[in-house]
């Protein structure tokens, strides 16, 4: 005897089961549920990037090789070499120190490089690496050379960096900043 129900025989409740699903239709299934995750990671990516699109990346190394960073206004001038207003300083106050201003002010500093800096999107605030250009003022400090990008033809990424203040870049400056505090 067979072990199987024979045919003709009564059939259990137990052994009852759905009729199966052709494998044309399981087939489907899976085409419509990987074409439905494709479409929703690829809008996913696609807000990501348009979302993110104003991000500003404050350069580490810039900001660990300024002897000077400091939050400043920055007016409209036509020249290269702009007075720039002292708001917030994140590295080298007793650069500060020497530049000579009144009592209570916030010290006004004579700022060259604006010409060939990237970042520049009219006057307001920026977060600015500076170091003294021993003629009494300062010059925006360029990108430093990264190990194994050699800097010929290149000189689109050694132009000078500024970042408009805003809390992001703020706080990224405060943590590179941290990496290697006033130590000159």
């Amino acid at each position: 005897m067979s072990s199987g129900n024979a045919p003709g025989a009564p059939v259990s409740k137990s052994s009852a089961s759905r009729p199966p699903i052709p494998a044309t239709t399981r087939r489907k299934v899976r085409l419509f549920v990987a074409v439905t995750l494709y479409v929703l990671w690829t809008a996913f990516i696609a807000y990501l990037a348009l979302a993110g699109k104003e991000a500003v990346v404050v350069s580490r190394p810039q900001i660990l090789a300024a002897p000077l960073v400091v939050e400043a206004e920055v007016a409209e001038e036509s020249a290269d070499l702009r007075s720039v207003r002292v708001v917030q300083v994140f590295r080298g106050r007793q650069l500060l120190d020497a530049v000579k201003q009144p009592d209570g002010e916030q010290p006004v500093l004579r700022v060259s490089g604006f010409d060939r800096s990237r970042g520049w999107k009219g006057p307001g605030r920026y977060v600015l690496p500076l170091q003294p250009d021993g003629e009494g003022a300062f010059a925006l400090v360029p990108l430093p050379a990264s190990p194994g990008f050699p800097l010929h033809n290149r000189v689109e990424q050694t132009r000078p960096l500024i970042y408009p203040s805003t809390p992001s870049v703020r706080r990224q400056t405060e943590e590179a900043v941290r990496l290697a505090p006033d130590a000159r």
